[in-house]
């Protein structure tokens, strides 16, 4: 198990750095990461029953809520319970939906373009590191006859058949370039004669 988490935090210290967004003179301090492929789903399955008008910006705020790790000093844990009062308490992520909808659209915004450049940076990062063979299904092989022609396009007719259809259309089809191929077989020996 001991392997595994140190992939895990090879994986987090080089993929999953922090990105800090400061207020100066308010005195604000937060600390955002990219989200878990987890974050995600949690952040989707919450947003998935709410309408058109709001959805942006509740996508934005229960993507915050899960993506900030630490207000000034106050570090946050995702597992973490908050307390909200007497014998109640809200798992992290709720308490943070319901705080930073108290905040005013123009922060989430800024927070959230903060998010979405380092979503960008990660991005960028990942792809410029990985290395892996790439599978092609179908190279494109162009000789130099046909290079630089058009090519013949062949309607596909078979779409919406079942197979004993696809199979009867090819028979035709089969049956028809064999006609014509004896027609014109039988022209050019009449034509020799």
């Amino acid at each position: 198990m001991n392997n595994f988490d140190s992939i895990l935090q090879t994986v987090k210290e080089h993929f999953s750095k922090r990105k800090n967004v400061d207020f100066d003179e308010e005195g604000i301090h937060i600390e955002i990461e990219p989200l878990t492929s987890k974050e995600e789903v949690i952040i989707l399955e919450s947003c998935k029953d709410i309408d058109d008008a709001e959805y942006i910006e509740a996508l934005k705020r229960y993507t915050l809520a899960c993506s900030i790790k630490k207000l000034n000093d106050f570090e946050i844990a995702d597992d973490e319970v908050i307390e909200i009062g007497e014998g109640k308490s809200q798992s992290k992520f709720l308490y943070m939906v319901d705080y930073l909808a108290k905040w005013p659209s123009g922060v989430i915004d800024l927070v959230f373009d903060a998010f979405t450049h380092m979503q960008k940076e990660v991005e960028a990062q990942i792809k410029a590191n990985a290395k892996f063979e790439k599978f092609e299904l179908s190279p494109q092989i162009e000789d130099e006859e046909t290079k630089g022609r058009f090519r013949k396009l062949v309607e596909d007719t078979s779409e919406g058949l079942n197979e004993v259809e696809k199979l009867k259309e090819t028979v035709d089809k089969e049956i028809e370039e064999a006609d014509a191929a004896r027609v014109t077989s039988e022209q050019a020996a009449k034509e020799q004669a």
